[in-house]
């Protein structure tokens, strides 16, 4: 696996965020898809797969590179999961229930550690509702309440359990 830190901007500036990568694996929404591969990141417009000519090839390294549609580096490689110690939480959504690559609703995204950490845990109120969100010993899951508190009638919004897909 590999981390790969997008910008929107040359210069590794602008808008962006990281994004991870299984090296040769490709991913589709199904109106695009992306793969990074031999230090290259290769992405296909109006495609439902990696077949063919990618629209755009980039080279990326630990430097910043730019490219046509902005910029991006790698921040961590030969990783054996899509995480390590400064990007600890790395989720992706899929367009049905067998979390295959070619049908994903968005690409699969990490969380720094720093980012991880100002993650709201407890009861937050909201109108004459609440929701309560926990970490559990694998993961962690958010509740809905029909009154203020985290009290009344409840129902699991969704629980998420690390390193399976759900």
């Amino acid at each position: 696996w590999v981390l790969l830190e997008t910008f929107s901007d040359e210069g590794c500036d602008g808008d962006g965020g990281v994004q991870a990568f299984e090296v040769g694996e490709c991913y589709s929404t199904g109106s695009e898809a992306v793969k990074f591969d031999d230090d290259t990141y290769f992405y296909y417009s109006s495609a439902a797969n990696c077949d063919g000519t990618a629209t755009l090839e980039a080279e990326v390294g630990d430097e910043c590179e730019d490219a046509e549609q902005g910029s991006a580096r790698v921040l961590a490689s030969g990783l054996s999961t899509p995480v390590n110690a400064d990007y600890p939480l790395t989720q992706g959504t899929f367009q049905n229930d067998d979390c295959d690559h070619l049908e994903m609703s968005s690409y699969y995204r990490a969380t720094s550690a720093e980012d991880q950490e100002d993650a709201d845990v407890g009861c937050e109120d909201f109108g004459s509702g609440s929701t309560k969100t926990e970490y559990t010993s694998s993961g962690f899951k958010s509740t809905a309440y029909s009154e203020n508190g985290c009290s009344g009638t409840s129902a699991t919004i969704f629980e998420i359990t690390f390193g399976e897909c759900e």
